[in-house]
């Protein structure tokens, strides 16, 4: 090997570049979406190119990995470890050989979000006992609490300007979903309905926030405004349809379903009047593919 120079040695670097990262290099930003899946045994972290369907695994391990955040230039993804009976936070690059633990806590830390700045990283923990929703930069320091509630506090997302922050909580009664100030001030509730609604997500415009909700019997996706105005069931299947991400320029949709007999994930188009439309399976396999997450397009 010492003997191989010049455009030799370039050329077997890119060879094993390529080889690590596979389908990543020279992606147009819409492409990728990461996600969990215990198709290997356990729950790891995976990016999958939508276009051309191929998959490859982040983490490696005999662990639990799940729940993954894009960074904001989309380089680095944020996720929740289950060691043994700790869960704290990590993040990991593209390539999958740099890892770091940012909570490192004894207590439970998850559901990693990442600011749209790509300065902060707000999560769930139980550290006073019940889950809250803290907020720490995003190298893990100057972690604090956000809110402070004896109900339980999940499922956070920033609004495109970064503001704002959705989030779900069981403060009065079911789960519904409220809105705060990111500095926990503020707080307002968006739904009144006797189900659960879950999982929010703002649209990249911050004109629309989609979300989970079992109105009908099963859980549906439905969007409403961001004052909580004028919710709309927008699968309308008798599956259970979850999880849902906005594509970075807000014309698809990302989701994970069972309508086919396995939590397998799918893609659809969003029309004008906010309907679904040309929806696909991309993933296949009798085992369970959660938490899809769309690539931003400022990578």
């Amino acid at each position: 090997m010492r003997k191989i120079i010049g455009f030799g040695l370039i050329g077997i670097a890119l060879t094993v570049l390529i080889g690590i990262s596979g389908f990543i290099l020279n992606k147009s930003p819409d492409d990728l979406i990461a996600f969990n899946s215990d198709r290997s045994g356990n729950d790891e972290i995976y990016v999958m190119d939508i276009a051309g369907g191929e998959v490859r695994q982040l983490t490696k391990n005999s662990l639990v990995d799940y729940w993954p955040s894009w960074s904001s230039d989309g380089k680095w993804l944020a996720y929740t470890r289950i060691k043994d009976s700790n869960v704290d936070i990590y993040k990991v690059d593209l390539m999958g050989t740099c890892m770091t633990n940012l909570t490192q806590h004894e207590a439970k830390d998850m559901e990693p979000a990442w600011s749209p700045d790509g300065l902060k990283i707000v999560f769930v923990s139980s550290r006073d006992k019940n889950p809250e929703i803290y907020v720490m930069n995003a190298d893990g320091t100057d972690q604090m609490r956000l809110t402070d509630n004896k109900a339980v506090d999940v499922f956070m997302n920033w609004s495109p300007d970064g503001l704002n922050m959705a989030f779900c909580s069981n403060r009065d009664g079911n789960f519904e979903i409220y809105v705060m100030d990111t500095n926990g001030n503020n707080i307002k509730r968006l739904t009144k309905n006797h189900s659960n609604d879950w999982t929010p997500k703002w649209s990249p415009d911050g004109s629309m926030i989609a979300f989970v909700a079992e109105r009908d019997g099963n859980a549906e996706i439905y969007i409403m405004n961001p004052d909580g105005s004028d919710s709309k069931n927008i699968t309308c299947h008798p599956g259970q349809d979850f999880e849902p991400d906005w594509s970075p320029d807000g014309s698809m949709m990302v989701f994970v379903s069972d309508r086919n007999g396995h939590q397998n994930i799918y893609t659809a188009r969003i029309s004008a009047d906010y309907e679904m439309e040309d929806i696909k399976q991309v993933t296949r396999g009798q085992f369970s593919d959660r938490h899809p997450v769309w690539q931003p397009k400022n990578k």
